[in-house]
């Protein structure tokens, strides 16, 4: 069965190169390697990362590019007697780098995730649904308002269709539903593996 293979290798001019390679076997891989007129320095089998791998993994991407993001932000425009030790072209192709392997393993989840996309899109609109409720106004009471030159007392009753408890209810039952769609994608995620 072939593999897919990660090399490190020099050229025939002396420059490191990096990429993959298909194979049956470590030793078939650097045969193929070295037809090719490289020296192999370093060989591994490439191991699939699941998706629930690859979600955690662009989170820490995403929270390392925030970070460098920010680093930049503050120390992009210095006085010329700044005592700063911040190396800001280092700093740059950190968040270039990080910006582009977020982009990429972004467009495989996205690719990943077309076997769960409805039960996400199922999710999202009930996360909505969710939030909306929220932010009915369930006012139950009573209003007392004064009016006219003799302080004419006027009492009015708020009532609300969907009132608290009928929120709290249908929200409940909503986030019981996220809860048992979350556990199927979880189970996706847990097997499917990304490219």
């Amino acid at each position: 069965m072939m593999r897919t293979y990660l090399y490190i290798a020099i050229n025939n001019t002396g420059q490191e190169v990096k990429g993959e390679i298909e194979a049956v076997t470590v030793p078939d891989a650097i045969k193929a390697l070295k037809d090719m007129g490289y020296f192999p320095t370093k060989i591994n089998e490439k191991i699939p990362m699941n998706l629930s791998t690859a979600l955690k993994t662009k989170n820490r991407l995403a929270g390392e590019l925030s970070r460098q993001q920010n680093i930049l932000q503050r120390e992009n425009a210095r006085r010329d007697d700044s005592t700063s030790k911040v190396d800001r072209s280092k700093v740059w192709e950190n968040i270039t780098k990080l910006s582009e392997e977020l982009g990429v393993l972004k467009g495989k989840i996205t690719v990943a995730n077309i076997g769960i996309y409805p039960l996400l899109e199922r999710m999202a609109e009930l996360k909505s649904r969710i939030a909306y409720l929220q932010s009915l106004d369930k006012r139950e009471d009573v209003e007392v308002s004064f009016v006219g030159r003799d302080n004419e007392k006027l009492t009015y009753r708020w009532n609300s269709f969907i009132n608290q408890e009928k929120a709290d209810t249908m929200i409940a039952e909503l986030q019981a539903e996220i809860n048992g769609l979350q556990d199927n994608v979880d189970s996706y995620n847990a097997i499917k593996t990304i490219d």
